[in-house]
């Protein structure tokens, strides 16, 4: 037993918030999981399960905001996601969730089951399989352990290795782990791709399984052959009901590209065609990079808007005690401003310039408080009919990371600032666009230059944000005494400073030559 397995087993009986950890279910490559009571004022609410990761990282992370966001009858649910710590352990991450009465693994070795609870069983877990494959996301850990029955409904757990496809629905993998005999053949080639097919090879496997009670390899042999056989795909098919023949036939096609899809699984269990599944999590609905418009104001000025998809991502960092915690938020899709409001638009816009660097039309509009930008959006939106505003904070930083996980959002290395950012020289503005690159989602000057008004309200850490990407404010009678946060730094010294995550609070009715905003709709 290694020395996280005995932590595991040492932390039996221990409290985390409002769930004691009554029994420790099991231990694998990503974590443990354990039998908890929701315990409120002394009183057990209900039983639950609850997985704890040892590593933080934001992967982890993300798969945790992956987990609670979906949603369907045939996948475990999940409800909520922290950190917690035990005894002089490092923080941990946790996920509470569906307590599962037994596993299809655990019913396996209990008896053989018939024909008409197999096809059940493969009917839920291809429901379940619908659903991620039109959610654009993979399983790719199918296999007994992880398909759990609640009540009357197997579902779907353990969503650990889960991937999100790209947009051409593979992303590249060159170490596939997980129970090796579900792994389909192109699993173990170094130049595969993750596709949905993966899932259905393991759903042949299982399939298998649960008709003979042999998985599709001569375990006889050596260990060597055996694997050797899981990584060429050269499956032996033990005797089974020949009505399943097309079903297993159709999983465990070598050539992926002609294997069934997880609809015609469902369809043949079932016997009736199975219309695209609702989907029950909202957000977060996609805009297409096509969404992409351009306002015509007066006297012909264009103000490019991008289309920001919908996702979820991790809020903060911590490096500061004003960007912690980190929180997971869910946002759905918006439009944003490409540029700062230029000069030239706030002028078409508010028929004045209040900039002090007034050195062409497409430098960024600065000396621009908190109300002259709210008015700017709202005579914009009289003018256009479409509803603009500014960011929330969340939306803000969202943007600025384009989807990233590094430092910052074009790496980790401050030395490639300078061909994104505009900073280190206070003594003027400079034009919009006219850096090297904007960041990946096609948004120019989200760093330096100026710095951009958010909607919210200051508040000095994020303990009761939001989680759902809108605006934090306390009171829509705000005075100008309350504080209002801006984003983006300007042109300061310090590349520490010119971050997606950094924050500043000022009074709304501040002018300064390093404020500017940018618009949202």
């Amino acid at each position: 037993m290694n020395q996280m397995s005995i932590l595991f087993k040492m932390i039996e009986g221990q409290q985390i918030n409002k769930y004691c950890l009554e029994k420790l279910l099991g231990v694998g490559d990503l974590g443990a999981t354990f039998k908890v009571s929701e315990v409120v004022r002394d009183e057990t609410l209900r039983k639950l399960a609850i997985k704890i990761i040892p590593e933080r990282s934001d992967a982890n992370f993300t798969e945790l905001l992956t987990a609670i966001n979906l949603e369907h009858p045939n996948i475990i649910c999940s409800y909520r996601s922290d950190e917690c710590k035990f005894f002089n352990s490092d923080a941990m991450l946790y996920l509470t969730m569906e307590l599962g009465k037994e596993s299809l693994q655990n019913r396996l070795t209990k008896r053989r089951l018939p024909p008409e609870e197999i096809k059940k069983i493969v009917g839920d877990i291809a429901s379940a399989l619908v659903y991620l494959h039109e959610e654009k996301k993979v399983h790719r850990n199918l296999k007994p352990e992880n398909i759990l029955l609640v009540e009357q409904n197997w579902k779907l757990s353990d969503f650990g290795l889960m991937r999100e496809l790209n947009n051409e629905n593979f992303l590249q993998t060159n170490n596939p782990i997980g129970t090796v005999s579900y792994k389909p053949p192109e699993a173990f080639n170094k130049d595969s791709v993750i596709t949905a097919e993966w899932d259905i090879w393991s759903l042949g496997v299982i399939l298998l399984e649960m008709l003979s009670g042999k998985i599709p390899y001569n375990t006889a042999d050596s260990f060597a052959q055996f694997l050797t056989d899981v990584f060429k795909g050269r499956i032996k098919l033990p005797p089974f009901p020949k009505e399943f023949e097309p079903l297993v036939f159709g999983c465990l096609k070598k050539d992926s590209s002609q294997r069934w899809t997880a609809k015609q699984v469902l369809e043949a269990v079932t016997g009736r065609k199975t219309p695209s599944l609702p989907k029950t999590y909202s957000a977060p609905s996609q805009i297409s990079l096509g969404s992409n418009f351009t306002e015509i104001l007066p006297d012909g000025v264009e103000l490019e808007m991008i289309a920001i998809p919908g996702g979820s991502f991790l809020m903060g960092s911590i490096d500061n005690e004003y960007t912690k915690p980190q929180h997971p938020v869910n946002l759905t899709a918006f439009r944003m401003g490409k540029y700062p409001i230029t000069q030239a638009q706030y002028q078409a816009v508010m028929d004045n310039n209040p900039s002090y660097f007034k050195e062409g039309d497409d430098y960024p509009v600065e000396q621009v408080n908190w109300d002259d930008a709210k008015e700017f959006c709202l005579r914009l939106s009289k003018m256009t009919g479409k509803t603009y505003r500014l960011p929330s904070e969340a939306e803000w930083e969202y943007a600025a990371k384009a989807g990233t996980n590094t430092y910052y959002s074009f790496g980790d290395e401050a030395s490639d600032l300078q061909k994104v950012s505009w900073y280190q020289d206070i003594s003027q503005t400079y034009p919009v666009g006219k850096k090297k690159a904007g960041n990946k989602w096609g948004l120019y000057d989200m760093l330096g230059n100026v710095w951009e008004w958010c909607e919210d309200d200051w508040h000095p850490n994020y303990n009761g944000a939001p989680n759902d990407g809108r605006a934090w404010i306390d009171n829509n009678n705000r005075s100008q005494s309350e504080l209002r946060t801006m984003r983006g730094d300007s042109r300061n010294p310090y590349s520490r400073l010119c971050r997606g995550v950094w924050r500043n609070f000022v009074l709304p009715n501040r002018r300064h030559v390093n404020d500017g905003f940018r618009v949202v709709c």
